[in-house]
């Protein structure tokens, strides 16, 4: 990892919808996607869904924040009572070693 980049996670709010939804919008993103929206063109229910998934307790939402730029998103989350998932979307810009170092940083609690 380049000594200089600054990797921060912080909780996910309303404002850092824009630019998330920006990156979902990616066709390689969206290629590479376990789960799609029917129509990731669809701002409304994009907003719609991640606002109510902000308020949603049982999920920790947190943006990637690398040299004071948000670069992405990762979420965990329970699903069947028992299994948690984490999901990362980032913007193709950015250098996928960045966020292996946020793991063993360990920063992503709730």
């Amino acid at each position: 990892m380049n000594k200089s980049n600054q990797i921060s996670l912080r909780k996910t709010t309303v404002t850092d919808l824009e630019m998330l939804f920006q990156f979902q919008l990616d066709k390689e993103a969206i290629h590479l996607a376990a789960f799609t929206p029917k129509d990731p063109t669809d701002k409304i229910a994009y907003m719609t869904k991640f606002k109510r998934l902000l308020e949603d307790p049982t999920i920790t939402n947190r943006t990637i924040i690398v040299d004071k730029q948000i670069v992405g998103s990762i979420a965990k989350f329970i699903m069947e009572g028992h299994l948690t998932k984490i999901i990362l979307f980032t913007s193709t810009n950015s250098s996928a070693s960045n966020f292996k170092n946020i793991f063993r940083l360990g920063i992503f609690a709730p």
